[in-house]
């Protein structure tokens, strides 16, 4: 590989570091460069500016995510309890330790973020394949759409973080249990709804 590339990839990881650590709009490229003792000339002959840098480190982190997400959905016992593990882990990442980077992103990158999550060919197939799966296991109703729940519980979520109602006085806990869980509820079987309350560790404590 060459040294140029090389060197590319580490900006960028030190970028995604800063961002996570700092949010978005507080980090610089000056900040950058000190954390990672690149220079200044080295980031804009390499990447460009701060735009294009966020969108990089963007990808590299939803490529991890993403592959986060698929490990904990091989290490789950049924459908349910992916679904509720995944929602839970994308909003302890949002509302805790990296709360001012995704408060950042959704608030002024939103459509950038929306660009780099649907470029994942896998992200969709897999989340639709998760709610097919809990047809078959008689935990969600047979005559849902799997690929419109997914787009709604999407919206959903978006509202969450992206409507001022992300900033209110309602805890992460209370928002989280009034709206996704609600909508997750709606599309149990009676065995699904009996298994909700086993999983219950899963809608709470989020922070």
């Amino acid at each position: 590989m060459p040294t140029t590339e090389i060197t590319k990839a580490e900006i960028v990881e030190f970028a995604l570091q800063k961002f996570l650590l700092n949010g978005i709009q507080s980090t610089t490229i000056h900040e950058i460069t000190s954390f990672s003792g690149i220079s200044s000339k080295t980031v804009y002959k390499l990447i460009g500016n701060k735009s294009e840098l966020l969108r990089l480190s963007l990808q590299l982190h939803y490529s991890r995510f993403f592959d986060h997400l698929v490990q904990l959905g091989t290490e789950s016992k049924d459908a349910l309890e992916t679904l509720l593990k995944l929602i839970h882990h994308v909003l302890e990442m949002e509302f805790g330790i990296n709360h001012r980077f995704y408060q950042d992103l959704n608030k002024y990158y939103p459509d950038m973020q929306d660009e780099i999550i649907k470029s994942g060919a896998n992200e969709l197939s897999f989340f639709t394949d998760v709610i097919d799966r809990g047809i078959r296991e008689d935990l969600f109703l047979p005559e849902i759409q799997s690929e419109l729940i997914w787009i709604s519980l999407q919206r959903l979520y978006s509202g969450l973080t992206r409507d001022s109602i992300y900033d209110t006085k309602y805890s992460e806990d209370t928002l989280l249990n009034n709206t996704v869980i609600v909508f997750i509820r709606g599309m149990c079987t009676s065995k699904g709804l009996a298994l909700m309350a086993k999983y219950e560790q899963f809608t709470k404590s989020i922070t």
